[in-house]
């Protein structure tokens, strides 16, 4: 630490109080700074919202935010695709496993785990795999994905999400873990990319975050 009086923080430095003390400390050492911000998306009416180029050497995983979300039709279902080389990866090879609760009647949760399954002609539906969801604002979709290792070449690519919705056909609130693999081959990824079956995303905020 390094005594301050009146000078502000240097780059990549913090200002505390250390005993009524005001000093600076090295971002690097604050526990936040492992968790960098990459990028920020806006979805208004956006047929897809995709990340490509953000994936480096200088982070091995990385945590999207995904908050507010809507679509622009009632009852579509959810996609998320792998991309490869700024391109979705369209193979048929995507195996999820999840955990979902839901309201099936009020103040009852029904509980419903659902095994591996392979997406087929859905290539790479999530959230949920037989449920379209609310577009109702109030109801807005809010996903944590954590993604793993998106650049080694030894090992399928895995990511895996927390999140809330509701179901857009029979209104009930979903609360679901998914785990997503997509096993057709190691090849590095290069981004995401999120769609509906069904209309555009008609609003979304969506963070990328570097985790060192």
């Amino acid at each position: 630490f390094d005594a301050l009086a009146t000078a502000p923080a240097d780059t990549d430095e913090f200002l505390i109080s250390d005993g009524g003390v005001l000093k600076r400390i090295d971002a690097s050492l604050v526990g936040g700074a492992d968790m960098v911000l990459l990028s920020t998306s806006t979805a208004s009416s956006s047929s897809s919202i995709s990340f490509d180029g953000f994936f480096s050497s200088t982070y091995k995983n990385y945590k999207l935010i995904v908050s507010n979300m809507i679509g622009e039709t009632n009852n579509a279902n959810l996609h998320i695709r792998f991309r490869r080389s700024n391109a979705d990866v369209t193979a048929s090879n995507y195996d999820t496993l999840m955990d979902h609760n839901d309201s099936a009647t009020v103040g009852v949760q029904t509980g419903r785990a659902y095994g591996a399954f392979r997406a087929n002609q859905d290539k790479g539906r999530t959230f949920t795999h037989n449920e379209g969801l609310d577009n109702t604002t109030a109801y807005s979709i809010d996903m944590v994905w954590d993604i793993l290792a998106p650049l080694d070449t030894d090992n399928y690519k895995k990511m895996q999400m927390t999140g809330f919705a509701r179901n857009g056909g029979s209104n009930n609130h979903v609360i679901t873990q998914t785990a997503v693999l997509l096993d057709d081959a190691t090849t590095a990824l290069s981004g995401l990319s999120f769609f509906f079956s069904s209309g555009n995303i008609a609003k979304g905020n969506f963070k990328l975050y570097g985790i060192k």
